[in-house]
């Protein structure tokens, strides 16, 4: 809904999103980037951090069209619809070309340790490919896309969460929460190898989970936006000190974490 769009969320996005792309580079060049003489090298090392942000703003997104409708805002065939038609088209393009541009040019597919040519394609075609161990970590079709399973899966799911969390939130993302600590804790007491389980969506839903509740917060505190600004000068002066602590406060957490993450 055009009306509840927040456009400072879009540089956010594009912030996470340079992040984590300065991540993969480093992994490829070992490079140390600064900025007029500061080493930022944390934010190469640990810039996977902002994966789980740009995850959060999802279920932000998705869920603010929800919060305070009298109806259903769509259907879950029109949802379906909308999110092929944003995610696939870049998706496809990127796995095609390098299927084209590089697996098959290089015959990467003949080396041993490589998943099969077709079970590769076809569970890139159908987003199934962060179930299998070759096709997750050996396939030569971009390592990174899991990110688009991960958001795939969860779409399959949202249309009958986001009813349900209409009537019952508190249930609905308290169970959210509570399966995926029960995943981890499944993962850590009963596998040898985390390898195939840090990245999937059910270690994703609580984060999901907090976006959706941010969703639910956020009217309240446009409004209070909202009558603080039609107050005299001091009031307005005190809304802008309060939300600019709260930005640095933010920001001074998130770099404590990746730096320490970096270590």
């Amino acid at each position: 809904m055009r009306e509840k769009r927040i456009p400072e969320l879009d540089g956010f996005r594009v912030l996470a999103v340079f992040i984590v792309s300065l991540f993969h580079i480093w992994q490829q060049s070992w490079l140390k980037p600064e900025l007029f003489g500061v080493n930022l090298e944390f934010l190469a090392r640990a810039g996977y951090v902002l994966v789980d942000a740009t995850i959060l703003l999802s279920g932000f997104l998705l869920y603010l069209p929800w919060v305070g409708a009298e109806r259903v805002p769509e259907s879950a065939g029109r949802f379906y619809r909308k999110r092929a038609a944003r995610i696939l088209p870049s998706y496809l393009f990127v796995t095609f070309f390098m299927l084209f541009a590089d697996a098959l040019p290089r015959a990467l597919y003949q080396q041993a340790w490589r998943p099969a040519m077709w079970k590769d394609i076809l569970t890139h075609l159908t987003l199934t490919f962060p179930f299998f161990q070759d096709t997750y970590h050996y396939t030569p079709l971009g390592g990174a896309s899991w990110t688009i399973a991960i958001e795939a899966h969860f779409y399959l799911f949202f249309p009958f969460l986001a009813r349900m969390a209409r009537k019952r939130p508190g249930w609905v993302l308290g169970a959210m929460t509570g399966l995926a600590a029960y995943f981890r804790i499944w993962c850590l007491w009963s596998q040898e190898s985390y390898q195939m389980t840090l990245n999937q969506m059910a270690n994703f839903l609580d984060v999901y989970a907090l976006g959706m509740g941010c969703a639910m917060i956020w009217p309240h505190l446009a409004a209070l936006r909202e009558k603080l600004s039609q107050r005299r000068f001091g009031w307005r002066l005190l809304q802008q000190g309060v939300a600019t602590a709260a930005l640095a406060a933010g920001l001074a957490g998130v770099t404590l974490l990746m730096k320490e993450q970096a270590r």
